[in-house]
């Protein structure tokens, strides 16, 4: 097909699970006339193309190679030091991916063969120019991992790789540039394990966390569970310093919690007069990144994270007095790590006289005596700091 003039190109990709595949489809328009151009086909067997919602890639499909492969993210990104070339990250959530000949790949990947559990792909894509070296066809598979490597807080030892499970949200973003100039390329993942930033190693094959947050965190912080559905690495950030003593900035993070079930407020944080257990239906929150790297100990010297942090846990006993009488309360942590929680919580709730209330967790979005209140979140699946 050819065509000559000028053109204005609509892309869409898509993760289209259901068919096991990744796409893109173009509306492509002429912008002087304002409709939609017509490719001329070369070959009198093919009839002339009007490009309006046509399909323009896509992955090997469950008919071609033989594997139902739920695709559940999909982004595009310039590849890094070469801005030439345009290639997808995906994510894979009921499959270890089959390993391609040419594919970089974790070298703790169990078999050359397909295996229960899930992956993170880059993909080739769009090649513009390639400065006299051969680009790798559309659709290669250029990197395939299956887990992620947790590494000492010196970042000498590799102590775990961490399987990735269920993928909910998969997404590179460019965290700065190296000595050279060149734009470092970061990533950031939700699975059924938790959220993490990711960065790749020195040689290319795998991926290292940079930061995470746990179902086991979270748990402990709030008493109920993490189920990610998105991330945001924001501007926001602390100062810490490192296992290797070196002072570094620690971004916080917008997290999608779609955890619809009890908030388990008196099992994890015990029996106080102002509290019952209550429910969550799906909540956003901001979270310090700092607090991650607070301490370091155990097999490896690994960041301890969020767990048996006490003062970062999300409600704190506070001794107020009600009507002249103190009375120790569980009540929101002024210093809690997570600062800010959508919907708005308020554990100590009192009676018209004052009197203390035994009740769940008041949540709330706005405020009910004006115009901004709303209905409570449910299972929310994206939330975003524009």
């Amino acid at each position: 097909y050819s065509y000559t003039g000028p053109f204005y190109a609509v892309r869409y990709l898509i993760a289209d699970g259901g068919n096991y595949r990744d796409m893109e489809f173009a509306d492509v328009i002429n912008p002087v006339t304002g409709q939609y151009i017509t490719l001329t086909s070369n070959n009198a067997n093919y009839p002339n193309v009007t490009m309006f919602h046509q399909a323009v890639f896509s992955t090997l499909s469950l008919t071609e190679q033989n594997a139902q492969l739920r695709y559940r993210t999909v982004q595009e990104f310039i590849a890094p030091g070469n801005p030439g070339q345009l290639d997808l990250v995906t994510s894979v959530g009921n499959a270890s991916q089959s390993v391609t000949a040419n594919a970089i790949v974790s070298s703790n990947q169990p078999s050359l063969g397909e295996a229960p559990g899930s992956s993170l792909m880059v993909i080739a894509h769009i090649n513009y120019f390639n400065g006299g070296t051969a680009p790798p066809s559309d659709g290669t598979i250029l990197s395939n991992l299956s887990s992620v490597v947790l590494r000492s807080a010196n970042g000498n030892v590799i102590v775990a790789r961490i399987p990735v499970s269920d993928p909910s949200y998969f997404k590179a973003f460019i965290s700065g540039k190296n000595a050279g100039g060149a734009p470092v390329i970061h990533y950031l993942l939700c699975d059924a394990n938790g959220c993490y930033e990711l960065a790749p190693d020195p040689d290319g094959i795998n991926l290292d966390i940079v930061w995470r947050l746990t179902d086991a965190d979270y748990l402990y912080l709030t008493g109920r569970h993490l189920h990610a559905e998105s991330i945001q690495r924001l501007t926001q950030s602390n100062l810490y310093t490192d296992a290797n003593g070196n002072t570094q900035f620690a971004p916080h993070y917008l997290i999608t919690n779609g955890y619809n079930g009890p908030d388990n407020v008196v099992e994890d944080f015990g029996t106080y007069p102002n509290l019952l257990d209550g429910r969550v239906h799906g909540e956003v929150f901001e979270i310090r990144g700092a607090d991650y790297y607070l301490t370091y100990s155990g097999a490896g010297a690994i960041y301890n994270g969020y767990l048996n942090d006490t003062l970062a846990r999300l409600y704190a006993p506070q001794t107020e007095s009600f009507n002249g009488t103190p009375i120790t309360a569980l009540d929101n942590n002024p210093n809690s790590c997570i600062v800010r929680m959508i919907p708005a919580e308020t554990p100590v709730q009192t009676n018209a006289i004052g009197n203390l209330l035994q009740l769940p967790i008041l949540r709330k979005i706005g405020s009910y005596d004006d115009g901004t209140s709303s209905y409570l979140l449910s299972s929310p699946k994206y939330s975003h700091q524009p």
